[in-house]
């Protein structure tokens, strides 16, 4: 099955079992900081191994 594209709030993401993962492709200011939780959590509800995120630099330090 391929991997969805979705919002997360008002973040982009895709995810899904076929690349086992999350991608985070476009952060909305509106879900900052508590978007690195929600990932967490999909993650873990689906059992996803990784999690990928393309985030501006201002928003580097919170997916160190």
């Amino acid at each position: 099955m391929p991997d969805k594209v979705e919002r997360l709030g008002n973040s982009h993401i895709q995810h899904g079992t076929f690349n086992d993962r999350i991608y985070l492709m476009k952060l909305s200011c509106r879900d900052y900081p508590d978007i690195v939780n929600r990932l967490n959590n999909l993650a873990g509800y689906h059992g996803y191994s990784k999690i990928f995120a393309k985030v501006p630099e201002s928003a580097g330090s919170l997916f160190r």
